[in-house]
């Protein structure tokens, strides 16, 4: 029987308690993973300054050089102006050895063919300016602005064209032969090219005619040296005349003989002498030329002029200009006499470019494209 009291409830169960918390175990890997990640990051960060700093030098180089190019002259390149003077030495070498692959720190060929030397240049033999040790054959050294040029016309005139003493104008010139110092025709390449121009374009040529220019381009490759139109020869040996073939071999040879008018053509000009052969030597100057190679390194400066006098007995009071020779009117060379044909005569005597190499020479600017085109068209001086 129930007492009316309720039984008590059994007791809730106790969860048992938590295992203490244990931090857990750090392993090698992590440590090295956040280095790597540094490092790359710093890496980056290098990088990014690295290329900026590339950016603004190569900004400042692209602005310097703008800058520069428009408030300062722009020097000529080194391996064209540093071209040392040539002894008779050197010219008996190879072209490879010549000074134009030496004369400057990071050499290369020269640029224009007057920088360079291949077969074209002939050494001369019986000028007495340059075979008696006093000059080299390009003799002209000191002025690197007009050393170039000038140099250019030692291949094919005398020194005594442009230093002599002369009453005579046009000047009175004679070709001479490097092989045996003896007066001679014009070269045959001017005289080949000559031919070609007058000759036209006919459709036929008679077989005298054939013969001459045959003839003429055969001298011509033997002068030159270069041989380059020997292919050219054979084939017009190979053709008539009248056929077309031959028009088109002349007219490939007409392409390859300008290519020879740079004084490569065994012959020089050379004022003419009193006897009619060229003059090659100043008169009466042996003696003083002997004593100056003894003895002109130890004289007194004065006495060494006086004596410099004497081995020049025909030198020219003034030089001449770049424009005294080259110039349509009143030129001091009679190209075409001379047996230039009508396309060099008409290249030769163009001022324009002769008077940019004349301000060159005297240090003052020329303006391109003042020095192709008139002075009132270009805007310029």
């Amino acid at each position: 029987m129930s007492t009316g009291s309720a039984s008590p409830s059994p007791a809730s169960p106790v969860p048992p308690a938590a295992p203490p918390q244990t931090a857990p175990p750090r392993r090698r890997g992590n440590w090295v993973g956040a280095l790597r990640r540094s490092l790359w990051s710093l890496f980056q960060s290098a990088y990014a300054l690295a290329l900026i700093g590339v950016i603004l030098w190569l900004s400042f180089l692209a602005f310097w050089y703008l800058l520069d190019s428009l408030l300062f002259s722009p020097l000529s390149p080194p391996q064209v102006v540093d071209l040392p003077a040539l002894r008779e030495t050197e010219l008996s070498r190879s072209s490879s050895a010549f000074a134009g692959f030496r004369a400057t720190e990071n050499p290369r060929i020269p640029l224009a063919h007057y920088h360079r030397f291949g077969p074209w240049f002939q050494a001369d033999a019986f000028n007495d300016c340059t075979r008696g040790g006093c000059h080299g054959p390009l003799p002209h050294h000191r002025n690197k602005e007009s050393r170039a040029f000038l140099n250019l016309h030692a291949t094919s005139l005398h020194c005594g064209v442009c230093h002599m003493e002369t009453d005579r104008k046009p000047l009175d010139l004679v070709w001479y032969n490097l092989a045996d110092g003896k007066a001679g025709a014009p070269p045959a390449a001017m005289r080949a090219l000559d031919w070609l121009e007058k000759a036209g374009s006919p459709s036929t040529y008679a077989d005298a005619q054939r013969k001459e220019i045959i003839s003429l381009l055969e001298t011509a490759n033997t002068q030159t040296q270069a041989r380059d139109m020997s292919a050219v020869i054979q084939h017009l040996r190979a053709v008539r005349g009248d056929s077309p073939d031959f028009r088109s071999f002349l007219e490939a040879a007409a392409a390859i003989l300008p290519h020879h008018m740079r004084g490569e053509y065994g012959v020089k000009l050379a004022l003419r002498g009193v006897l009619g052969g060229p003059l090659l030597a100043h008169q009466r100057s042996e003696r003083a030329i002997e004593r100056y190679l003894a003895e002109g390194a130890k004289l007194p400066e004065a006495d060494r002029k006086a004596l410099l006098g004497q081995v020049h007995t025909q030198r020219a009071a003034e030089k001449r200009s770049c424009s005294d020779c080259h110039n349509a009117s009143n030129s001091l060379i009679d190209f075409a006499k001379l047996g230039y044909p009508r396309s060099r005569v008409e290249a030769l005597t163009q001022p324009l470019l002769m008077q940019a190499i004349e301000k060159i020479m005297k240090g003052e600017p020329f303006y391109l494209p003042g020095f192709v085109a008139p002075a009132q068209e270009s805007g310029h001086p």
